[in-house]
């Protein structure tokens, strides 16, 4: 199993990319991507109401008044770029039909639901704070996790052979569940709850294979092939040995 550090893109990075490939000076939609990137990278490290259209104007290298011939409010430009960034996340899901192994294929979805997580956490953080203040958000983000989980449900039901109703409905509660057990970790260690200066992050690795043993466990239940599990084989040992 990997255990390089978690990689993903920074959003930010592709919107400045996007911008810079745009050649005319005076282009609209290269103006609008410079914005939506400053806002971007001024998530990863403020809460959403500390953001202010100066801040985000003056990131671009713009004036104030430049933010609002493309956007009527901040709010209004935070879900468009929030609805952008969900599309962009549901490009890079893994192809998990084409990898046989189960716990391969569970693995590799943990690794790019947390290293996307990590690498976008300012905009993940923003979404679910507005997911609870406005109902726009609030469909934005019900959305994209019901996706996530019929995508999931599709190729789960395949690999364990589900084709009743009833089944379908339980597989889908199980996976309901580990996904919000997962959003919970992810929520408390990048601040989504309450943005901290400095907090104290443990080994992204360990983590992922942590939920993706739990997730195997529970969906197949059984444990990993032997040589799977690196940072959690002392949990094997431990309840070989009671």
């Amino acid at each position: 199993m990997r255990t390089s550090a978690i990689s993903a893109i920074k959003y930010s990075s592709y919107l400045e990319a996007r911008a810079n490939e745009i050649k005319q000076t005076r282009s609209g939609e290269k103006t609008k991507l410079k914005l939506l990137a400053s806002t971007a990278r001024l998530l990863a490290t403020k809460a959403q109401q500390e953001v202010s259209v100066v801040d985000i104007a003056r990131g671009a290298g713009m004036a104030k008044g430049t933010f609002y011939i493309y956007f009527e409010t901040k709010e209004d430009m935070l879900l468009e770029l929030l609805e952008s960034y969900i599309a962009f996340e549901w490009q890079t899901f893994p192809i998990l039909e084409a990898i046989e192994e189960n716990y391969r294929a569970t693995y590799t979805f943990v690794e790019w639901y947390e290293g996307a997580f990590a690498s976008n956490s300012g905009l993940l953080r923003c979404l679910v704070q507005l997911n609870d203040i406005d109902e726009r958000f609030q469909t934005l983000w019900l959305n994209r996790n019901n996706k996530i989980v019929d995508r999931l449900l599709s190729d789960n039901k395949r690999r364990l052979g589900v084709t009743s109703d009833v089944d379908s409905e339980l597989l889908r509660k199980v996976i309901h569940a580990l996904g919000a057990a997962m959003d919970q970790t992810l929520f408390t260690r990048y601040g989504v709850h309450r943005l901290v200066e400095s907090h104290k992050t443990p080994n992204p690795m360990e983590s992922i294979e942590l939920h993706a043993v739990l997730n195997y466990r529970a969906m197949y239940l059984k444990n990993p092939p032997k040589g799977a599990m690196i940072f959690t084989k002392p949990l094997l040992e431990m309840q070989a040995s009671s």
